[in-house]
């Protein structure tokens, strides 16, 4: 298995939300110890993985993948590192990286759809609304 295929394993899964395969799947990429570094350390499996344990309520392995996409993706960071910062209940953390998300979709208009950047705000303002809620 190369990386694209991977990815295009972790893509489906993640769109038909079946979020224990996504996990499974990484599980085992990263307990082969044969396994390539641009596999295992590729931001994108890190992010399907974030997105898997999150859904799955895994916050341990939330943490630990979030902590993998590093400053590959600023907006991911932030947006992984706010729901971690409400999980724990510090909520102007949460705020700030929320803050810093939304700095940072303006650029990123440019190279991706309207779409998916106005379905990112929406999640934000989802989050800022578990916040208020908390």
């Amino acid at each position: 298995n190369n990386l694209e295929d991977i990815l295009g394993k972790l893509e489906c899964y993640s769109a038909l939300s079946d979020w224990e395969k996504v996990s499974d799947t990484v599980e085992k990429l990263w307990e082969e110890e044969k396994r390539p570094n641009e596999i295992v350390n590729n931001y994108k499996v890190s992010e399907f993985a974030s997105y898997a344990s999150w859904n799955l309520k895994r916050w341990d392995k939330f943490q630990e993948y979030t902590n993998k996409i590093q400053d590959k993706d600023p907006y991911q960071k932030n947006f992984f590192q706010s729901v971690i910062f409400i999980q724990q209940n510090k909520f102007k953390s949460a705020e700030k990286c929320i803050d810093r998300c939304r700095e940072l979709i303006d650029p990123k208009m440019k190279s991706r759809s309207i779409n998916q950047s106005m379905l990112e705000l929406q999640y934000l303002k989802e989050l800022e609304e578990i916040i208020e809620y908390k």
